[in-house]
């Protein structure tokens, strides 16, 4: 099940910078929306 991901528009504007600067953290945000999208068993 995919839950859907929703940004408040200066956190996405984070998200988005983070890709371009950083990108040791853009991942780890990343992966932990794959995490949260996982089925709890």
């Amino acid at each position: 099940m995919n839950r859907r991901i929703i940004f408040e528009a200066s956190a996405f504007e984070d998200f988005n910078q983070w890709a371009r600067l950083n990108k040791k953290i853009h991942q780890k945000i990343v992966t932990l929306i794959k995490d949260i999208n996982q089925p709890l068993i």
